[in-house]
């Protein structure tokens, strides 16, 4: 089973990944995380290096667990 959970840093989000990982466990599933930037005509790549480190902080929460992302 695969999970697909979009992530852009709000609380809500942040819900969805604890449930995401609570399904994970039950169902031997792999979670996969997602993230869209919106900048407008430009992209600035301090906020991708900023979504880049939050994925990457989760990830490794993620596989602490014991979890597949």
């Amino acid at each position: 089973m695969e999970i697909l959970v979009c992530y852009d840093g709000s609380e809500a989000s942040k819900n969805a990944l604890l449930l995401a990982k609570t399904h994970a466990k039950t169902r031997d599933a792999r979670i996969h995380l997602l993230t869209l930037l919106s900048t407008g005509h430009e992209l600035h790549l301090d906020d991708m290096s900023k979504a880049d480190e939050e994925l990457e902080e989760w990830r490794t929460k993620i596989e602490s667990d014991g979890l597949r992302c």
